[in-house]
């Protein structure tokens, strides 16, 4: 099955971004644990960031600064958060319930403050121990930090 997979994959025209070319994929045989990567070069991480914070998260959540809800500010919205732009001034929401709109609708600005609340600083550290080629420099939709050249970047193989 993998090396049809595999084959079937390769087909795919290469990706274009930012100057960094190539398609990159992996598969994974949940039965034997058997993984294969395809151009296991580092790309621009995009929403795909949100997996190892999450799982990053999941390791601190019961840490006693989680346990006080975040209360809704409209200040904290960026685009592309479908959820988030339903709240209300004050609105009090778990940092759990933050993780699941992190994952369940990719919102951008759960994601912001989960990463806030973790610190990039932190998150960053913990991707070099367990992801060595991810790097996380910017909060999503951080255009500023985009213009000056901070990406997150991740490999097929980190996101295994």
């Amino acid at each position: 099955m993998l090396p049809a997979l595999a084959r079937h994959l390769a087909s795919f025209a290469p990706l274009s971004t930012h100057g960094q070319s190539g398609a990159a994929w992996c598969a994974l045989n949940l039965g034997t644990g058997q993984f294969l990567t395809h151009n296991n070069r580092r790309f621009l991480a995009a929403s795909t960031i949100k997996i190892p914070v999450l799982m990053y998260y999941a390791r601190k959540r019961y840490q006693p600064s989680f346990q006080t809800p975040y209360l809704w500010r409209a200040e904290d919205y960026v685009e592309d958060s479908p959820f988030f732009e339903q709240g209300t001034a004050g609105q009090p929401l778990s940092w759990d319930t933050l993780a699941e709109w992190m994952m369940i609708l990719s919102d951008n600005a759960a994601t912001n403050l989960i990463l806030q609340a973790l610190g990039l600083e932190n998150v960053q550290q913990w991707f070099q121990e367990t992801a060595p080629n991810t790097t996380l420099a910017r909060l999503m939709m951080d255009a500023e930090a985009r213009a000056a050249g901070r990406e997150n970047w991740t490999t097929p193989q980190d996101m295994l």
